[in-house]
């Protein structure tokens, strides 16, 4: 993932803080391992790219609930979907989900919003001179460089693909592929983020990418999985599943050092289990808010403005 997307996940998973108090959550348990369903029985699934390495969902109706949303929503909806920052119409408020399929190798993400309406989302558009029209496509262009290309699939979803090289004929493509339904791994990751969590990560099981890019920092994880979970406060567990038990012992010793020089910023373990590394981060409040804080300069860089004026839409 690029560095702006993993900050703007981050964003989001410090932003649903609700109802956040000055004692950090308990620990909850560790992700277990479900059944392996079928492709045909896992929700969300359509349009997300067959070969992701990674798969994100976010239920932005437990979101909206958060302490911190009504202050920031509205900044994280333009990182998330950037375009409709010069309207009214914020296409999160009203949506019910996100879902994201993040294929490491191309490392162009395809995101699913569904619950958002049309004919207000494309009003909006109109209207923003950082848009250029194509059509039934839409693209923006942060000023990282990456391109924001979206369209709409029916009269509630819209379907966007994001940063390296994503345009027009890329989405074309990635919208006429077919889901996945003989892959058990795609399967069993999307499994993963089907609970009720208000966000949930999972990593393709035994992805041979994540592995490669892993080993530069000299882990070889074979899956890796974890939720966001709210109570009175923020607290977020990340499972990382290696091949021996000696793998996850040397990644808990290591985390738990590097956590122990970070417990201003929160309350954070690792622990191993068999061939499991679990880490469990709790946030008050406060340091929720402290944390906000730090990373809200960058949820001021607006997109560039397309070289000519957008055409209307018919």
């Amino acid at each position: 993932m690029s560095q702006p997307g993993v900050r703007t996940l981050a964003l989001i998973l410090l932003l649903a803080a609700c109802d956040a108090g000055e004692k950090p959550a308990p620990p909850a348990p560790s992700p277990t391992p479900k059944k392996i369903p079928t492709a045909q029985s896992v929700p969300d699934a359509k349009y997300l790219p067959a070969d992701s390495d990674l798969v994100v969902k976010l239920d932005l109706a437990a979101l909206r609930r958060a302490k911190l949303w009504t202050t920031y929503g509205r900044q994280v909806s333009n990182l998330i979907v950037p375009g409709f920052s010069q309207c009214d119409y914020d296409p999160l408020a009203a949506a019910r989900s996100i879902v994201i399929g993040i294929p490491l190798e191309s490392q162009r993400a395809v995101y699913v919003v569904r619950g958002t309406d049309r004919n207000q989302a494309i009003g909006c558009l109109r209207t923003s001179a950082a848009v250029k029209l194509d059509g039934d496509f839409f693209t923006v262009t942060k000023a990282n460089g990456n391109d924001y290309v979206f369209t709409f699939v029916d009269d509630t979803t819209m379907v966007m693909q994001a940063w390296q090289g994503a345009t027009k004929q890329t989405l074309q493509r990635a919208l006429a592929a077919d889901v996945p339904t003989g892959d058990p791994a795609f399967a069993m990751m999307m499994a993963r983020i089907a609970g009720a969590a208000p966000i949930a990560i999972a990593s393709r099981p035994g992805s041979k990418t994540i592995e490669e890019k892993a080993a530069t920092s000299g882990i070889r994880p074979q899956e890796m999985y974890g939720t966001l979970t709210l109570t009175d406060g923020l607290h977020i567990t990340y499972a990382t599943v290696f091949k021996t038990k000696d793998e996850a012992t040397q990644f808990a010793n290591l985390m738990d050092a590097q956590l122990e020089q970070t417990k201003t910023y929160w309350e954070a373990t690792a622990q191993a289990q068999g061939n499991t590394t679990t880490m469990s981060v709790a946030m008050t409040e406060a340091q929720v808010t402290s944390m906000v804080n730090l990373l809200e300069p960058m949820l001021n860089t607006p997109p560039v403005p397309p070289a000519h004026t957008p055409e209307p839409i018919d």
